[in-house]
């Protein structure tokens, strides 16, 4: 194929001036720069770049077969387990003992390096920790350095092949010149083949490795109470569109099924080569120390970090739990006086304190994308890739004029969907950063506490005017009238009642 790009482009160099064909094609006399920098491809700059890549392959070899035996270690470990099973849900008495600082009954078990759990709805989500090490940390700078490398050899390139034009607008256009780098065509073909061919194959890799799962490559597998990252997986049913056979979607999901198992990723969810449809993230393990516990946040839900039985394995809140009591259970709670602030149980209600824990605080976990992770996370996709890779033949084909239009108007494009991405959700925090004060009757007495302190199961005292609603509310007494536009669109408020009979459980 070079030999072709040679020939191709040695036409092409004749018809734009630079030589006339005088000569057979075999003799054609190649266009050579009266000072070549590189005369072969022992130069040291060539040795240079030679040297850089095989560092950097051999930082990520070595840090491969480190990090095989660290896991093999670990997961053959007689202390390592994973865990499996129905969803972990608590009421709030269930993290009690330990987010008190208490010893547990039972002998701790040993620690678990993933866990895999299923919900109510049928959805399986599984948490694996990771942790930081020093020589994945250095094989993870060689990433973005490898990028930028590959960047400035393609402007050596197009240095080398546009040298010493000489360029005057719009009378004479200069499309080659007098190559004083490689000093020949094809020399500069060849190497820009190469480059092209890896070009792809690496940013191919960078897109399809997106999402936190690049960037898991480069840590270790840890227990998840030692953990500094958590993987999460939500495994879903993948929507089929259409019920008909096709063979060539078939032949694809074999191709993605082999490739997964190459790649050893047949068995996760989500992802290109995983089995089902699914979504995942990596998120920061941390630390509260108003209730000495530590947690994560994914999907606007916490789940809390239980070492009551040694292992160290996530709980989530279940927030309808409140709901099993039924309409007579929150009427009882009411003539009792509402949850107790501090230890205590009030009928089936744990004390409000005990919810906290493990609810969290009542807002809704939203952070806005920084300018570069946004403008990054648009670029890098397969269409950008395919577009790019295309507009780099153009510009080194001479087509510069068409390339320049061409990837202003892509660039433009990009960064005007980022700016809509980021203007989208400075808006929807703007929305959950609405602060009120709420009057809550708590140990029988009326308190008024900001809206992040309201738990599932508090009895909430409405008050009149331009009051936003805290949460989701069921009236106990009297009657309200809302404006539920942002929800429902309804242009007019709507007027809400309490139950006028007792309500079955």
């Amino acid at each position: 194929m070079g030999g072709v790009l040679a020939r191709l482009g040695r036409e092409w160099h004749s018809m734009m001036g630079g030589h006339k064909l005088e000569t057979p094609q075999d003799e054609f006399p190649e266009p050579t720069g009266p000072n070549a920098m590189i005369s072969t491809f022992l130069e040291w700059p060539c040795l240079l770049v030679y040297g850089y890549f095989l560092f950097a392959f051999a930082i990520w070899g070595a840090w491969a077969i480190y990090r095989q035996s660290a896991h093999r270690r670990l997961f053959a470990s007689p202390r390592a387990e994973n865990g499996s099973g129905p969803a972990r849900s608590s009421s709030g008495r269930g993290l009690a003992a330990p987010l008190l600082g208490k010893k547990p009954e039972k002998p701790p078990r040993a620690p678990l390096l993933v866990q895999k759990v299923t919900e109510a709805q049928g959805r399986t989500i599984t948490f694996s920790g990771y942790t930081e090490s020093v020589l994945g940390s250095v094989a993870s700078l060689l990433v973005p350095t490898t990028s930028f490398a590959l960047v400035a050899l393609f402007v050596v390139l197009l240095s080398d092949y546009y040298g010493n034009c000489e360029w005057s607008w719009p009378d004479q256009l200069c499309y080659v010149g007098t190559f004083p780098i490689f000093g020949s065509f094809d020399t500069n073909s060849y190497v820009f083949l190469v480059f092209w061919t890896s070009s792809i194959l690496w940013f191919g890799l960078l897109v399809a490795g997106q999402g936190g799962q690049m960037s898991n490559m480069f840590r270790l597998h840890a227990p998840l109470h030692s953990s500094k990252y958590v993987h999460v997986v939500v495994e879903e049913q993948r929507e089929v569109i259409s019920s008909g056979y096709s063979r060539i979607l078939g032949a694809w999901r074999k191709m993605m099924q082999m490739a997964g198992k190459l790649f050893g990723a047949a068995d996760s969810a989500g992802g290109m080569f995983g089995r089902s449809g699914g979504q995942s993230q990596t998120v920061p393990l941390r630390y509260s120390a108003s209730f000495g516990a530590s947690f994560i946040e994914f999907r606007c839900a916490r789940y809390v970090l239980d070492a009551s039985d040694g292992q160290g394995g996530f709980v989530q809140y279940d927030p309808t739990s409140a709901l099993k009591c039924g309409y007579a259970g929150f009427q009882r709670l009411l003539e009792a006086g509402g949850l107790r602030t501090t230890d205590g149980e009030t009928g089936n209600f744990p004390s409000a304190d005990s919810i906290y824990r493990l609810s969290g605080p009542n807002n809704i976990p939203f952070e806005v994308d920084s300018w570069g992770t946004a403008v990054g996370e648009e670029f890098s996709t397969f269409f950008f890739l395919y577009q790019f890779s295309i507009y780099a033949v153009c510009l080194w084909f001479s087509y510069w004029h068409y390339t320049i239009i061409a990837v202003t108007v892509a660039g433009f494009s990009g960064l005007f969907n980022a700016q809509v991405r980021l203007a989208s959700q400075r808006e929807i925090r703007a929305m959950m950063e609405v602060t009120s004060r709420v009057k809550l009757l708590r140990s029988g007495k009326v308190i008024e506490v900001s809206a992040e302190e309201v738990v599932p199961g508090d009895i909430v005292k409405v008050t009149g005017g331009d009051w936003p609603v805290p949460c989701d509310l069921l009236l106990l007494r009297g009657a309200a009238v809302c404006d539920e536009s942002t929800l429902t669109g309804e242009s007019m408020p709507v007027q809400r009642l309490a139950p006028t009979e007792q309500l079955q459980d």
